[in-house]
């Protein structure tokens, strides 16, 4: 399906509005991208055909890729959520639509965009997305021409969990090359993961077993995951295919640890959240520099300036499920050789502090605390505070540098960000 261009599929009612996204986006790749806008009848037809391999696959022994559809060869679908003037007398929404998608065709990523709250620029400050949507992303569609959607050059607003597209269109084929030879083996040993999943949190290892098994957590295959029943699972009475099997199952395993296992930081942390820990890491700790060269996802730990040598061995390499280079945290923190560990008190705060939603480090006065819900001794995380005059300061370098790149500054200013749930922030 990938190919040299990525081929991408844009699916709304809206005429307008479809012309611009597809603009956004070729703004961003250019002539490495074909993109598809389908009118409504072919978007209609294309349900249709998803629909009957639905229906078709309860039938015992039946084949259900009779015809083509728009989807068969996208490598990353942008779904709008209200689709409610695609076809007179019915009603989808982008959910709906991402099920039938992930479930009836070989389509790769799958966004929605402008579900719920975020029909606005929005920043979730629950960290944990939820886990019975089939889309692998959900966005505003103002964010489109955000280049940190599309490559690990940051400006301005890039929440910290975004992937990076083209790279995550290539890893998403990796993992479902992965599970097609093992749909019967356990999931945490295809992720090499039993040897932490007794640390796993509680939320977690529900999500992963079946509700009517009872099989341990580190025995759930991949089928088990795939299977009606299963909290990850697909609905009552649907039937796939192995094809299909293994590109739902991977799909839903990723969905697993970016929901439940990655946002958390215990037992799997990252680079910014490690050095926020344990700020000797870090290069030099008075130089925002080597504080911001630790946030950028890869596994290339050179380039993340990290003492490599105090944590060779607490190495998690979690490719191609994750993006970014990973670390044992029960290991890490058991680590006689960190001062932090061998002497907790000989070291003062860090003097800058990580932004989930920047995903870069800034001086505390230009961030505000929140109380994420993720399960975490570490719930406590940082968003951009845009009001103070270190913020303010930050905001204008940051505009500057979307005219030296001619991006759209619209796509990526954090003062039009709302943070949800309000209530989660601290005063």
């Amino acid at each position: 399906m990938t190919s040299e261009k990525l081929n991408i599929v844009v699916c709304d009612d809206d005429a307008v509005a479809t012309s611009a996204w597809v603009s956004a986006i070729e703004s961003r790749l250019g002539d490495r991208a074909d993109i598809k806008a389908p009118a409504p009848n072919d978007l209609v037809d294309s349900l249709g055909v998803l629909t009957k391999r639905q229906r078709t696959l309860r039938e015992p022994g039946a084949s259900s890729m009779d015809r083509d559809c728009i989807f068969d060869v996208a490598d990353i679908a942008f779904l709008d959520y209200d689709l409610l003037d695609v076809a007179t007398g019915s009603y989808i929404t982008g959910q709906e639509l991402a099920y039938l998608v992930r479930c009836y065709s070989p389509c790769g990523l799958i966004v929605v965009m402008n579900e719920g709250e975020f029909v606005n620029p929005t920043f979730d400050l629950r960290l944990e997305t939820p886990i019975d949507h089939f889309a692998d992303l959900r966005i505003s569609s103002v964010h489109l021409g955000n280049p940190g959607l599309w490559s690990d050059e940051f400006i301005g607003y890039r929440p910290w969990a975004w992937p990076i597209l083209p790279q995550e269109v290539a890893a998403f084929e990796a993992r479902v090359d992965i599970v097609r030879e093992r749909l019967d083996e356990p999931v945490l040993e295809i992720l090499q993961l039993n040897d932490v999943s007794d640390w796993f949190s509680r939320r977690a290892v529900e999500a992963l077993s079946n509700k009517g098994s009872t099989k341990d957590v580190q025995s759930v295959t991949v089928r088990d995951i795939v299977e009606a029943g299963s909290t990850l699972g697909i609905r009552p009475k649907d039937v796939l295919d192995d094809s299909q099997v293994s590109r739902v199952g991977a799909a839903r395993i990723n969905r697993w640890l970016e929901s439940l296992v990655l946002p958390a930081q215990e037992p799997l942390i990252d680079a910014p959240h490690l050095v926020s820990r344990f700020s000797s890491l870090v290069g030099s700790e008075s130089d925002i520099l080597d504080w911001n060269r630790t946030a950028v996802p890869t596994f290339d730990v050179v380039r993340l300036g990290l003492n490599d040598a105090l944590l060779s061995d607490s190495v998690i390499d979690l490719r191609p499920w994750s993006d970014r280079a990973l670390w044992s945290w029960l290991s890490v923190s058991d680590n006689a050789k960190i001062p932090e560990v061998s002497d907790p008190w000989s070291h003062e705060p860090p003097p800058v502090v990580f932004l989930e939603d920047l995903s870069r480090f800034v001086e505390r006065d230009a961030a505000r605390a929140f109380t994420s819900q993720v399960a975490s001794m570490q719930d406590v995380r940082f968003v951009f505070a845009t009001s103070t005059p270190q913020a303010k300061r930050l905001l204008a370098e940051e505009r500057e540098r979307t005219k030296a790149g001619n991006v759209d500054w619209i796509a990526c200013d954090p003062s039009l960000v709302s943070q949800s749930p309000r209530m989660l922030l601290a005063e």
